[in-house]
């Protein structure tokens, strides 16, 4: 999409606007993924590894996702019709969409996905690896991360 027309629509319509526009020009990759409770092979229009439960504008892709309990919500929504996907998207705001049909939730520690095609790995809404063929593996590493902050004044 032209970064023009993007410039146009502003605030909380961005992200819509820019899924829909995708969606119709979109070819779903045939994929495999390995994880904790199996295997998933064929076409998606979403795998998503979550460690937080929103994203893109307040949108509650993974409800149940939890940044302390070391674990990734694995988000997947298989090829299914535009006009299914287009009828769910609105829902992903107030996290309804996990009960669809077309949305499986797991709770994962690690995953390894394949796929022939190249696929676009995006992270924190960036693109940051074009995987042409080579598996990409997902791991958490519970209290990795230390975070250091100065106590709460008391008054």
């Amino acid at each position: 999409m032209a970064r023009d027309q993007v410039r146009l629509v502003r605030g909380p319509l961005l992200y819509p606007y820019a899924a829909v526009k995708t969606l119709f020009r979109f070819v779903p990759p045939e994929v495999t993924i390995d994880h904790d409770e199996g295997r998933f092979e064929g076409p998606v229009m979403l795998a998503l590894f979550a460690n937080g439960s929103r994203f893109g504008g307040g949108m509650r892709i993974a409800p149940g996702a939890s940044l302390e309990d070391g674990l990734l919500d694995m988000v997947l929504v298989p090829k299914v019709s535009r006009l299914r996907l287009l009828g769910t998207l609105p829902r992903v705001y107030s996290g309804s969409h996990v009960r669809s049909r077309s949305v499986s939730i797991r709770k994962i520690r690690s995953a390894t996905l394949s796929s022939p095609s190249p696929v676009t790995v995006w992270a924190d809404g960036e693109p940051v690896l074009e995987a042409d063929g080579a598996p990409i593996t997902l791991t958490t590493m519970p209290g990795a991360l230390l975070v250091a902050a100065q106590p709460e004044v008391q008054g």
